[in-house]
């Protein structure tokens, strides 16, 4: 005779719950990730805003050493002068230049403006069209602008049309727009400044 013993059927899940758990981990991954994006912009505007000011401490120890400033007019290419002065490259080879005095190379107002290092607390400084620039954490050149005030001048004696009477250097930000404008509206909204 045969004994029948209690058998326990086991359930599996069902389709169901199967989607919802699913439809969780979707949620739970897409809200992890807003936060992870919005830390990660948080860090970088932080990051332009700590090279804004490293850049001005620089640009003044410049102006201590020279008694002018170097010019720009805000345009891209003023990313250019402002790491050929500051990193002392005015041939654009990567290094600063020789000492016309013989004694090596000269010592840069910022090493940190290192061309194309892996250094990870290094600036971001790339090649464009034959000449370095330095860049923002969103791969877009610092702004640079010689002032308007009685002492911001070149080495030409021109003085400068910025909105600080020293000099202004700005970031687009995040969205990479913007302009020379001293109004944080439209574009500008989201542009990290000196000013």
């Amino acid at each position: 005779m045969i004994h029948y013993r209690h058998i326990r059927l086991r359930r599996g899940f069902t389709l169901i719950e199967i989607l919802i758990v699913i439809a969780i981990i979707a949620i739970l991954m897409t809200i992890g990730m807003f936060a992870f994006s919005a830390i990660q912009e948080k860090k970088r505007t932080e990051t332009a805003r700590v090279t804004i000011s490293a850049l001005s401490t620089a640009l003044d120890q410049y102006r201590s050493d020279y008694s002018y400033y170097p010019s720009g007019d805000g345009s891209e290419t003023s990313s250019t002068k402002l790491y050929e002065a500051l990193y002392r490259d005015e041939d654009g080879d990567g290094r600063p230049d020789m000492d016309p005095e013989g004694k090596g190379r000269l010592k840069p107002y910022w090493d940190k403006l290192k061309p194309d290092s892996s250094d990870p607390d290094g600036v971001n400084v790339k090649r464009r069209n034959g000449r370095y620039v330095i860049c923002d954490p969103w791969g877009t050149p610092y702004r640079y602008r010689l002032g308007s005030g009685m002492n911001a001048v070149d080495a030409t004696g021109n003085r400068g049309s910025g909105i600080n009477a020293d000099f202004d250097i700005w970031s687009l930000g995040p969205d990479m727009k913007g302009n020379n404008g001293p109004y944080k509206t439209g574009d500008n909204e989201d542009n990290i400044t000196n000013w």
